[in-house]
């Protein structure tokens, strides 16, 4: 039994069977317990009854005369035996024709019993006894059950007590009762069974066919059809589990992308500056080209860029495998930013753009690896300077934040912080370019060169860096007018000193 829906519909069967035999015996056992607690209240009002009609019986003749012809006529049925006794003890009617009149009434399976009372002495004791007629039951000393004229006070006493109840012999109406409770009780558990089971078979479909579409679909993607979905059906479990499994396979889908993007655009850096160093080392050796300091410095800055490339990848690496060591020591974030923005400040002067620092307030220091958080700023002021036009300005501000804007809401981030921004005054970011800034290899503009636009690793590394510090890192920017790169970092928390830690 591998089968869900085989489980499913075994379990529910398994319940309907048990709740339906469990709820039919405790019915047919309060049915026969309530039945017999009414058959005997019901047999203790008809025995009183007999009883005074017999006491009317004594007081009248002033004896038992016609005791046992009134007792037969005032039997409910043969299943009923109604046994007379005087003050003695002995039997003065029997209408099971068993006990001789006068003899001692000895041993019965009595039902119930009542006294016969006159003038306030009891005279006789008036039995009710179980008994289950035979072939020519109900005859005394050779009269037939009913027949014959009742005389005297017993046809008086008779007419009194009403019409004789039916005396024909016939089926124990105790147990043609409870045969029939037995019959409409199986008959409910049938149909309530069968249509438990029916709604159980049908649940376990509803049940086992979302998830027998998913675990096809969990076939197909492990084979590598990315593109495959399953479809949503519903709102609840199940449905958020094939929604989740549709996200999966998308991210799975846009990751296999990705990766393939990377590696032909890995194969492109490392290929172009691999052909340059290649052609200009032919060159010489064929004798095209000088090896003077020229043809030397072309292919030292082509080693460079790998160099470079091999660095970011690491980096990268490292990141994405929990493996990049920070050595976190207290910093001043307007030194950091003073000091990076040193190092562009050459590069900027080439290429006539102003590179300024703006402080704002007094910052309180982060708890950071100094180099990795400057190699995070140079990435940033490199990557404003390659969009900024000659005449432009790139600015790195830094200032405090108390958990309001600019600082990031929500999350883990704490309240008080720093934020350190990088704006130009360049061509800025489309709409559409800007969710996907911070992803490997991506490049705003596919039209630059790789030496112009970079190599597409510059931004993920600092999105990378800026996260392994606690920090967060977000971009914004209007087209013609330019962009600014936020990082904000989490303030370094100081424990309080001369205070009980314990």
């Amino acid at each position: 039994m591998n089968s869900l829906a085989a489980k499913l519909s075994f379990a529910f069967i398994a319940v309907v069977v048990l709740g339906v035999a469990s709820v039919s015996l405790l019915v047919r056992r309060e049915t026969t317990l309530g039945f017999e607690n009414y058959l005997q209240a019901g047999g203790a009002v008809y025995l009183a009854r007999v009883a005074d009609a017999m006491a009317d019986l004594y007081r009248t003749e002033g004896g038992w005369g016609d005791a046992q012809l009134l007792l037969q006529d005032l039997a409910r049925g043969p299943s009923d035996r109604l046994v007379l006794t005087d003050g003695s003890g002995r039997v003065v009617g029997d209408t099971a024709g068993q006990l001789s009149l006068g003899q001692e009434v000895g041993k019965l399976d009595v039902v119930n019993r009542a006294p016969v009372v006159v003038n306030g002495q009891t005279v006789g004791v008036l039995y009710l006894a179980s008994f289950t007629p035979g072939p020519g039951a109900g005859l005394v000393q050779g009269q037939g059950r009913g027949k014959g004229p009742v005389t005297g006070a017993g046809a008086a006493r008779a007419g009194a007590a009403g019409p004789p109840a039916v005396r024909q012999a016939g089926p124990n109406l105790e147990a043609s009762f409870l045969a029939s409770v037995d019959r409409a009780i199986l008959l409910a558990a049938l149909l309530s069974g069968a249509a438990a089971i029916a709604v159980g078979l049908f649940i376990a479909r509803r049940i086992s066919s979302p998830l027998g579409d998913m675990s096809k679909a969990a076939a197909e993607v492990a084979a590598g059809k990315l593109t495959h979905r399953v479809k949503v059906t519903s709102g609840d479990e199940i449905g958020r589990v094939a929604a989740a499994f549709n996200t999966m396979a998308e991210s799975l889908e846009w990751n296999e992308q990705a990766r393939r993007r990377m590696v032909a655009d890995i194969a492109h850096d490392l290929r172009t500056p691999l052909t340059v160093i290649e052609g200009t080392v032919d060159g010489m050796l064929d004798g095209v080209f000088e090896p003077d300091r020229s043809n030397l410095e072309s292919i030292k800055e082509e080693v460079a860029l790998l160099t470079r490339l091999v660095a970011d990848l690491r980096t990268l690496s490292l990141a994405d495998a929990g493996q990049l060591k920070l050595e976190k020591q207290p910093v001043d974030p307007v030194d950091l930013a003073r000091r990076a923005a040193a190092r562009v400040e050459p590069v900027a002067q080439r290429r006539g753009i102003t590179c300024r620092v703006e402080e704002s307030g007094p910052v309180p220091e982060v708890e950071a690896d100094p180099e990795r958080m400057g190699q995070v700023l140079g990435n940033l002021l490199d990557n404003a300077l390659r969009h900024t036009p000659e005449g432009g300005t790139v600015t790195l501000s830094v200032f405090p934040c108390d958990g309001g804007p600019p600082c990031p809401s929500g999350g883990a981030f704490p309240a008080s912080g720093v934020v350190l921004a990088v704006s130009d005054t360049g061509e800025g970011v489309s709409p559409e370019s800007l969710p996907h800034i911070f992803d490997r290899f991506y490049r705003a503009d596919e039209s630059r060169s790789r030496k112009g636009g970079g190599s597409g690793l510059g931004l993920a590394i600092v999105k990378q860096l800026v996260e392994a510090h606690g920090g967060r890192v977000w971009a914004e920017s209007e087209v013609g007018k330019g962009s600014r790169f936020s990082v904000a970092l989490p303030a370094r928390s100081v424990p309080a000193r001369g205070l009980d830690q314990s």
